[in-house]
């Protein structure tokens, strides 16, 4: 194997030994303290200099939440891809949907906030609800 190739391949196994982690060390606090800051930034009442330069620091920080995006997006990408690679070659078993059935409803945020939104969706046919949905500010 080329050596650019075996990099390519050890890469994605050294980042998921890490990546647990790393998200509970380094991405998540991150994330957590600019949410943060945003949700305590009064907007309303914000001068239009307070405004310009929490725009400037907004925009910095976008550049960052697209690294922090990518860094995670390449061992959450490759490792199912890697489970199921080892899958096949511990049971014999070429189709894919055999290995990824054992992956399937393990609890994680993803999951939960995806079911919660589902059955929100599904109350959304009453008045009051869809009344709140669409008149309630994102921060209440």
């Amino acid at each position: 194997m080329s050596e650019a190739g075996k990099h390519a391949e050890e890469t994605p196994k050294e980042l998921i030994g890490t990546f647990v982690q790393r998200w509970d060390d380094e991405w998540l606090p991150e994330l957590k303290g600019y949410h943060a800051t945003w949700d305590a930034f009064d907007l309303a009442a914000a001068s239009v200099d307070s405004l310009l330069e929490h725009l400037d620091w907004t925009l910095d920080k976008f550049v960052r939440l697209w690294e922090i995006h990518f860094e995670i997006a390449v061992p959450f990408l490759v490792a199912p891809s890697m489970f199921h690679d080892m899958y096949s070659d511990v049971f014999g078993e070429t189709e894919a949907l055999h290995a990824y059935k054992l992956l399937q409803g393990i609890e994680n945020a993803s999951f939960i906030a995806g079911r919660e939104l589902w059955s929100l969706s599904q109350s959304a046919d009453s008045d009051e609800i869809r009344s709140l949905i669409l008149n309630q500010p994102t921060g209440e």
